[in-house]
């Protein structure tokens, strides 16, 4: 699944990506940005001045931030799946207030975490209607990295998702994405992008220093955070990084040896997660072929 015009799709991007740079102490550029994060949290660790910086902001979360699994909750068994799904929707909501983004633009989806590639065919739906209403000037999502099968979701659905509103004869907005995590010899990397394997390059980063008000608010978002404070900790202020998206072949693994959730031991695999997601994109190419 890629972008058809890729060269215009990476120069828009980076265009964008470069009046984003170019804002600072509490001007705005006159943009309309759409955040695709899996979780709740992700979009205030990798793109809080992307948000800042945008004449208007959308959240899309994904997944409702609670795995099945109470070993994988931050309080284990000590609270239902149900009772953390709502705290996680709570901080979100507080977080981004202090953003000033409204209550009608946060939007979740309430997919299951760690367990979106299991809904895909909805959550493209879901993704494809948001970007209608919104008709965002450029998108924001998670790399293909391994680092967390959510995140490796909505890297898939955001090019999916841009082909459908195309179809439906709107202009495609802009995508590039924003630094999440992946694993390097065994060891989590925050905050930087996945080296290109040999033989491939990916689009120009750009990294984005925050100002001093837009660090003190940063810091204060993110520890609205209190479920997520020891994950965040692995994770720096600034700077944030955005890039153009580059064109990933999610039937191949985004590198050699073990991805971050295979290290941590998750029911998931990145076998069992590119079987899912070749099954799905091999079904949408026969439909729009049918």
């Amino acid at each position: 699944m890629n972008f058809k015009n890729i060269p215009s799709a990476v120069n828009e991007a980076e265009d964008h990506a470069a009046r984003i740079l170019s804002c600072s102490r509490g001007s705005r550029c006159n943009l309309r940005i759409l955040i695709v994060a899996a979780h709740p949290d992700d979009e205030t660790l990798n793109a809080c001045a992307a948000m800042s910086r945008a004449a208007e902001s959308t959240v899309l979360f994904l997944t409702d931030g609670s795995p099945q699994n109470p070993q994988f909750r931050a309080f284990g068994d000590r609270i239902s799946r149900e009772e953390y799904a709502a705290l996680r929707r709570k901080e979100a909501l507080t977080a981004l207030a202090l953003m000033g983004i409204l209550r009608k633009r946060i939007i979740f989806l309430d997919a299951t975490d760690q367990e979106t590639i299991h809904q895909l065919p909805l959550l493209l739906e879901k993704t494809t209607e948001v970007l209608l209403a919104v008709r965002p000037d450029a998108v924001i999502t998670h790399p293909y990295e391994g680092g967390h099968p959510d995140h490796d979701v909505a890297a898939l659905i955001v090019p999916a998702a841009i082909e459908n509103f195309s179809v439906n004869g709107k202009a495609s907005p802009a995508v590039f994405e924003m630094t999440s995590y992946h694993a390097s010899e065994g060891k989590c990397v925050t905050n930087k992008f996945l080296a290109p394997q040999k033989g491939n390059t990916f689009p120009q980063e750009y990294e984005i220093w925050l100002s001093p008000e837009e660090r003190a608010r940063k810091e204060q978002m993110l520890s609205c955070y209190r479920s997520q404070k020891a994950v965040i900790n692995y994770f720096q202020v600034e700077p944030e990084r955005l890039r153009a998206v580059p064109q990933y072949d999610f039937r191949r693994s985004p590198h050699p040896g073990k991805l971050w959730y295979e290290c941590l031991g998750w029911p998931m695999t990145g076998r069992l997660w590119r079987s899912q997601a070749r099954k799905t994109l091999l079904e949408r190419e026969m439909k729009q072929c049918a």
